[in-house]
Order: C-alpha cells, then structure tokens, then sequence
C-alpha cells in the first residue's frame, strides 16, 4: 500500500531524503522500527511517526496553514519518511487531501542557530 504513494512521489523527492546531510543540532534519537526502506529511505505507518515530529509539525505551520489544514488535519497522515541512521535527519510526513492530492512536508529541527521545528511543503502530488 505505501509502494504505491512512494510511486506518485516520484524518485526525485526520494533522493531528496536518502541525500538529507541532516543538520548541525542535538542527534536525534534512532528512529523507530520502519515497515520498509525504498531507495535508501525508511517508511513509516502513521502510529509508528513520533509524536515530537507531529508536534513539531503543527507548531512549524503559520497561522494560515493551521486554518487551512484544520479540514484534513493530522488525521489524513498516510506514512512518513526518513534516512535512516542515527544523524539529525528530517521527517518528510505525507498528508492526504479531501480533494485528492497528497502534500509532503518536510519536519526538521536545528541547524544555523534555529531552535525550533522549520516546517515545509516539498511537494504536491496528484
């Protein structure tokens, strides 16, 4: 079942995050058991992600994102993925959308003086 959304991703968000150099910060703690690893990236179910990285997601939304994925919320979360390994490594956590699109948003924390989460869409897929 996740094979499929990781198809519709596309190989070039996967090389995005088997190439994540992670960033300068604390490391993170090893990441839970993955159902499955794709072109050197780590799958996880929904129950599996971490609640410090859901967490961190809504807290790295603005004002207007919170507003706009109050209708999907987190409860629309289809999987998350990471390099695995013991760096400090970003979660990429995808999000399936009433109107039928997925959005990957990449979850990272620290580096450059940063102390908080930093939030971003990747990527929309249809």
């Amino acid at each position: 079942m996740f094979k499929e959304y990781v198809d519709k991703l596309g190989p070039g968000a996967m090389r995005q995050i088997a190439n994540d150099p992670g960033v300068d910060g604390p490391e993170e703690a090893p990441a839970p058991r993955a159902i499955d690893r794709r072109d050197g990236v780590d799958m996880f179910q929904p129950s599996d992600i971490p609640l410090r990285v859901i967490a961190d997601l809504l807290a790295g939304w603005s004002e207007e994102q919170r507003r706009r994925e109050r209708e999907t919320g987190i409860s629309n979360i289809v999987m998350a993925l990471r390099k695995p390994g013991k760096g400090n490594y970003a979660w990429h956590v995808l999000i399936s959308y009433s109107d039928g699109q997925q959005r990957l948003w990449k979850v990272a924390r620290g580096g450059a003086g940063v102390t908080g989460p930093t939030v971003t869409e990747v990527s929309a897929v249809t």
